[in-house]
């Protein structure tokens, strides 16, 4: 018999799936960084659940690809990381440090909406020096099929958010 499922999960289930997408992205991505589970900060109204908490992946390096290759998804072509949203200050004392030119960074974390009761995903995207990358430059980082879906559904989007499980802008 089929149980009928309205698509939501309570908090115990989004651990047990959470770990088991971790277990299973280890497996199968070993080459790549691994998702952890970060506990919620101890709040003295809540419980001492060591269930409650986010995954975590951080410091993902995507190298910025050209609008050619974009599109075709092969070779990548490296660039200088410039957030282009912001107007550009000329300071010869600045000094910047970066393990790659054009590298793009990225933090992801999956959350569990208890109001909505579903896993809501937040990342924040940023250059080397630690910049925000704008919309538009996200954009350019995902697969082509995404970025059409941004343009087609009004229910498929991206916005800056806070992420309340530890209150760093995503």
């Amino acid at each position: 018999m089929v149980e009928y499922s309205d698509g939501t999960l309570s908090s115990t289930e989004f651990y047990a799936a959470a770990s088991a997408f971790s277990e299973q992205w280890a497996k199968f991505n070993s080459y790549l960084p691994r998702w952890s589970w970060v506990p919620s900060p101890k709040r003295p109204w809540s419980s001492n659940d060591n269930r409650a908490g986010y995954l975590s992946l951080d410091n993902v390096i995507l190298p910025r690809l050209s609008e050619e290759n974009h599109h075709k998804g092969d070779a990548v072509e490296k660039e200088e990381c410039s957030s282009g949203c912001e107007d550009d200050v000329d300071d010869p004392a600045e000094v910047v440090l970066t393990e790659g030119p054009g590298e793009h960074r990225y933090d992801f974390h999956v959350v569990y909406s208890a109001s909505y009761r579903v896993p809501v995903l937040y990342f924040r995207a940023y250059c080397n020096d630690g910049q925000p990358l704008c919309l538009d430059d996200i954009g350019k980082d995902i697969p082509v099929d995404s970025a059409q879906l941004l343009t087609i559904s009004k229910w498929t989007f991206m916005t800056q958010e806070v992420n309340s499980q530890n209150l760093s802008l995503y």
